[in-house]
């Protein structure tokens, strides 16, 4: 069972993400392993090409040889051990194998982390994952309620899935009574997405089940953003969960 987070935003509004799998983790990191043994292999291609030019047989080329090759050694050290780092700033808390994984790290405050948390991560990356083959980080975000390891303890960090897995499908959004003589009112909601309409579904129940702010607060931005794609002024209903629940019948009618 996927473990989840509750983030409560800025904005006061609980929301709620699934936390990436040790699995997902090893795997989004064997492919950046893999990404810069591929680089290094070209870098040295490209570093065996760069000295052959300096091998003249003269003092003065052996001294160039010399220094290209400390050059040479000099950025590939650096481009290995910042290549983590480089990228999450870069692509907002993302590795290349992250991206493909469909993983991302977060603040567990909601906030975008700054590069100084970043930092903080890749600082105990050395000790989580290099000086022990990554079983450090396994086991302690395994065991962890919130799938963190030491540097995300340190930082406040979690990394979730941003790919997440439904709980529900759409035989679960048809099996919703309706009337067989109900008249959709908004033909346009067959341009939403399958996904959309279960986020909506999952927004109505989890608001049944625990009627609080943050799910009301919830339910009224969600019922703004509907009604700004329907082209809708106000929301034409009594109050959000009502129009929600409209949208969400007239869309099973609509796409059966």
């Amino acid at each position: 069972m996927s473990k989840t987070i509750n983030i409560l935003t800025p904005q006061k509004v609980k929301i709620q993400f699934q936390i990436a799998t040790s699995i997902e983790r090893v795997f989004a990191f064997i492919i950046d392993v893999v990404i810069m043994g591929l680089l290094g292999l070209l870098g040295l291609f490209i570093a065996i090409s760069i000295l052959d030019t300096y091998n003249t047989g003269s003092d003065e080329s052996y001294d160039a040889r010399q220094t290209a090759e400390i050059i040479i050694i000099i950025t590939a050290c650096l481009s290995f051990a910042f290549y983590t780092l480089s990228q999450d700033i870069y692509f907002g808390g993302q590795t290349i194998g992250k991206r493909i994984i469909g993983i991302k790290i977060i603040k567990a405050n909601g906030m975008h982390p700054s590069p100084s948390d970043y930092m903080i991560r890749w600082c105990f990356r050395w000790l989580e994952l290099w000086s022990t083959w990554g079983l450090l980080a396994f086991f302690i975000t395994l065991f962890n309620r919130d799938g963190q390891r030491i540097g995300d303890i340190m930082a406040g960090t979690v990394v979730i899935k941003i790919k997440p897995t439904y709980k529900f499908k759409l035989s679960d959004i048809i099996a919703i009574k309706t009337n067989t003589t109900y008249q959709p009112q908004f033909k346009e909601v067959v341009n939403f997405k399958e996904e959309e309409m279960i986020l909506i579904k999952m927004l109505i129940e989890r608001t049944a089940k625990q009627r609080n702010k943050a799910h009301l607060d919830a339910l009224e931005l969600a019922a703004k953003r509907v009604a700004d794609v329907l082209e809708l002024k106000t929301i034409p209903s009594e109050n959000a969960l009502h129009f929600l629940k409209q949208v969400l019948n007239d869309y099973i009618i609509l796409s059966r």
